[in-house]
């Protein structure tokens, strides 16, 4: 159901994961699995779309749109954008990433030039991870703190390439807006204020 609605406002294909038949197959304990099996399925989806087509395909129609509408009808898309935006953007949507203490100086370097996260950023062992990097560690080892320095390096080395870098950081035994719930609509909200990316959103 939470797709329900969803192409009224923004034209998408949803890709979801099914773990509740609604009869003696219900089983919430597979939902992890499905949400997996989906994304899984989405990554490889986006892969086969040719982007330079879309993307000019997306550019000439939104471009053809423009032209022909009115300014009632342009304030009336801006309006709506804001507030769809609104309603996914919650109090403290970062506040779990900011509180993570940043690395001390050489502490996590390591990672970087670790064999299993070199592959990762390989584009040729994407068929093997489909993306994924699984660390694992006792609470409190700094598994957040490292995701958030490799983060932040990624940040900084590709801060002049054609790249969208979005992030949500967990928090086992944290607040309401630090779980899985507010996971898609933050990063939802991430991508969407991205402002090469914003116009595509809402065509």
């Amino acid at each position: 159901m939470e797709a329900a609605g969803l192409m009224d406002v923004l034209p998408c294909l949803p890709i979801r994961g099914i773990c509740d038949y609604s009869d003696s197959h219900k089983s919430k304990e597979w939902q992890k699995y499905a949400a997996a099996t989906a994304a899984a399925y989405a990554r490889d989806f986006v892969e086969t779309l040719r982007v330079t087509s879309l993307q000019e395909s997306v550019s000439r129609d939104y471009a053809s749109r423009a032209q022909g509408e009115s300014a009632e009808s342009i304030a009336r898309k801006q309006e709506l954008r804001a507030r769809i935006l609104s309603s996914l953007t919650f109090d403290g949507i970062r506040s779990r990433e900011i509180d993570i203490d940043p690395a001390y100086a050489g502490t996590c370097q390591w990672i970087l030039d670790h064999d299993a996260y070199q592959k990762w950023q390989d584009p040729q062992e994407l068929t093997n991870h489909h993306g994924f990097m699984w660390l694992r560690g006792k609470p409190g080892a700094g598994k957040s703190t490292i995701m958030k320095f490799a983060y932040t390096n990624m940040k900084k080395n590709l801060r002049h390439q054609n790249v969208l870098l979005i992030s949500f950081f967990f928090h086992a035994r944290g607040v309401y807006f630090e779980g899985i719930k507010n996971f898609r609509p933050s990063l939802t909200t991430s991508t969407i204020s991205t402002p090469s990316l914003r116009h595509r959103a809402f065509l």
